[in-house]
């Protein structure tokens, strides 16, 4: 080597592995830290490998900003974002709330029931999925009158 001593090179990488672990920490991305100090991907994957030290440091930062993404989910669906609400019940309850899913229109959240097929006809399965429908629509409110005003309208 051209007058550089191992130790000299050492240090150069010491500080080149701090400057990106500290840039990871501002950007939330290690793609993002070696975009910022214009490092080639391939050598941090070399330094992992290399390094178990510095492996477990870069993994301990994806924990951190994995733990701070999901507070943010955890914020949204406190502050009633439904499309949050779903997903964080679904995944971490996944044997209640597994089992429906949930459509959300406009600003209205609607629960339908997943259609278990199995050996039955779909014929079968369409007609009691219309009757459980038409169960629900009589439960509303002017339910019975837009049935009724249905069942005129069509040609069935």
């Amino acid at each position: 080597m051209s007058g550089i001593s191992k130790q000299k090179l050492a240090d150069i990488q010491t500080k080149a592995k701090e400057d990106l672990l500290k840039a990871m920490r501002k950007t939330g991305s290690l793609k993002a830290a070696c975009e910022a100090l214009d490092m080639h991907p391939e050598r941090i994957y070399r330094w992992r490998n290399q390094d178990p030290a510095f492996n477990r440091e870069i993994e301990s930062l994806h924990e951190a900003i994995i733990d701070q993404i999901e507070d943010v989910g955890i914020q949204k669906a406190l502050d009633g974002d439904t499309g949050m609400i779903r997903f964080y019940l679904q995944q971490r309850r996944k044997e209640r709330y597994g089992k429906t899913d949930i459509v959300v229109t406009h600003d209205q959240t609607t629960e339908i029931d997943k259609v278990e097929i199995g050996q039955r006809e779909p014929s079968e399965v369409v007609e009691e999925q219309r009757n459980k429908l038409i169960e629900r629509l009589k439960e509303l409110p002017n339910g019975s009158a837009f049935l009724e005003a249905l069942q005129q309208a069509s040609p069935n």
